[in-house]
């Protein structure tokens, strides 16, 4: 996992869980000297360990951490949007956003980084106000992913519905998501 998204995760818990200390996160996974460097990739277990180590921290709290990658999805859009700005044309709606996504920014990734492995998107326009999200990766951050679209709409001032048609978290070989303007 690329390290841009270890730095956003710590900036999340920062703003969004001031209550957790990131270097007590570090310790209980066994990683209290880790640094994330911007430009390096990182094990795909020390992003999941990360997140289960903020869910276990809320759920102790007594708040819900089950929505936990949807809220750090939500935060991880706008970062990843405000990085991304030169590649986004400035006239893009939220649905170019989607519809550009994977040549914007993962085409843009992959070329940089030969050994990345962003998640593959198939965004197809349903007509006007819908599209249909085909998700895969090895990962299966299917809860990122939503968090991701309640994000980029948030950035977009545009009210969104997200329909679930499929999940790999469920057996499926990929998600299907169907986002509509609300």
């Amino acid at each position: 996992m690329h390290g841009l998204i270890h730095f956003s995760l710590r900036r999340f818990v920062e703003q969004e869980v001031p209550d957790l200390q990131w270097n007590i996160i570090m310790s209980h996974i066994g990683l209290e000297d880790r640094e994330y460097s911007l430009t390096k990739d990182f094990p795909d277990w020390e992003l999941l360990a990360t997140i289960e180590e903020i869910r276990i921290f809320l759920e102790s709290k007594g708040q819900s951490g089950h929505d936990i990658q949807i809220r750090f999805g939500k935060f991880l859009a706008k970062e990843l949007i405000g990085l991304n700005s030169v590649s986004l044309d400035p006239n893009w709606t939220f649905f170019d956003v989607l519809l550009n996504v994977e040549h914007a920014m993962h085409d843009v990734i992959r070329m940089a980084n030969p050994n990345a492995d962003p998640p593959v998107l198939k965004v197809q326009s349903q007509g006007e106000g819908q599209v249909q999200i085909l998700y895969g990766s090895r990962r299966k951050l299917c809860r990122l992913a939503h968090g991701l679209l309640l994000g980029i709409a948030e950035k977009f001032k545009t009210e969104i519905t997200i329909r679930e048609e499929s999940c790999m978290l469920e057996g499926a070989p990929f998600c299907t998501l169907t986002v509509q303007l609300s």
